[in-house]
């Protein structure tokens, strides 16, 4: 049964979905290790400049990507189109990650991921408003489900003060902007593939990040990069891992399921990233914890048989 249901069209969305939950919870792992050595902001730039840079790369190497791009970046209307599709990218990754980057250096990895667990309840509401999905009983209940499971696994941090909440407010606004992203791009990858989108879209991001880079500091660390050579490659490659890799999975996805049930997947960023943080930055796994992973697995599994109309 299993088997047959990942065979579908639905079920490889399912599987692009897992995997980029994988890569982001993993990423943001990462992230938070390398933040100890790399400034929020000329992080995120580095990564992005990375990320842009091999997709491009594979975008224009692709020759069903080139077929599909080349022909519109000559002609005006569809040239204008290219960029209109391109402009969530200054949403997520552009302002969001800015946000989450700023936040993640002030709080937590288990809170900023516990923040980003609230991300299918906001998608929820704004797919249903804004695109007309449809939300039946059983997404609701299972989502709530999801939420919770999501909750349980990252737990919460018992030393709040003044710096780690703007950490988390700034989390917050990050994850309301990849919320936004979510629901803008899900009519954008209908209209083209999930490659040249995820490339162009990151583009915007990276031009945003450039602007806001050189108006706090004046300097980028593009041309110029003050750390070892070791830590700038685990950049780049944190880059690759937590923006190419996985925002084209999930634009993969994007493209079969609808946004609101899209948007369920992201709950197991908190079991990967809890799993990693245990792992590599030696945080805490508890009982509680475990009985969170297994409902947040068994309510994405629920939700990714669902019909259209439950």
């Amino acid at each position: 049964m299993l088997k047959s249901f990942f065979a579908t069209q639905k079920g490889k969305a399912a599987i692009a979905m897992i995997l980029s939950a994988a890569f982001w919870g993993l990423g943001s792992v990462l992230s938070k290790g390398i933040l100890e050595y790399i400034p929020p902001l000329k992080l995120v730039e580095v990564q992005l400049t990375a990320s842009v840079t091999l997709l491009w790369i594979v975008t224009l190497s692709h020759p069903g990507s080139k077929r599909e791009l080349l022909p519109e970046l000559f002609d005006r209307r569809q040239a204008w189109k290219l960029l209109f599709l391109g402009l969530p990218g200054l949403l997520e990754p552009g302002f969001g990650y800015i946000f989450c980057m700023l936040g993640l250096a002030r709080t937590s990895a288990s809170n900023a991921t516990l923040i980003g667990a609230i991300e299918p309840a906001i998608v929820i509401s704004i797919a249903w408003i804004f695109l007309g999905e449809s939300v039946g009983f059983s997404l609701l209940w299972l989502s709530s489900l999801n939420i919770i499971g999501a909750i349980l696994t990252v737990g919460f941090d018992s030393n709040l003060n003044a710096s780690s909440l703007i950490g988390d407010l700034l989390v917050v606004a990050g994850t309301v902007c990849a919320a936004v992203y979510a629901v803008l791009s899900r009519r954008g990858v209908q209209q083209l593939s999930a490659l040249p989108l995820t490339a162009i879209q990151q583009s915007f991001g990276l031009m945003l990040v450039l602007v806001i880079c050189w108006l706090a500091s004046g300097e980028s660390t593009v041309f110029y990069f003050a750390g070892s050579q070791a830590i700038l490659g685990l950049a780049i490659a944190s880059g690759i891992l937590q923006y190419a890799v996985p925002y084209w999975l999930y634009l993969v996805g994007l493209k079969t399921i609808s946004a609101s049930i899209a948007a369920q997947f992201l709950t197991l960023i908190p079991v990967f990233g809890t799993v990693g943080a245990y792992v590599f930055l030696g945080e805490r796994l508890t009982l509680m914890q475990g009985f969170g992973m297994a409902l947040t697995l068994t309510a994405v599994f629920l939700i990714a048989r669902l019909r259209k109309d439950e």
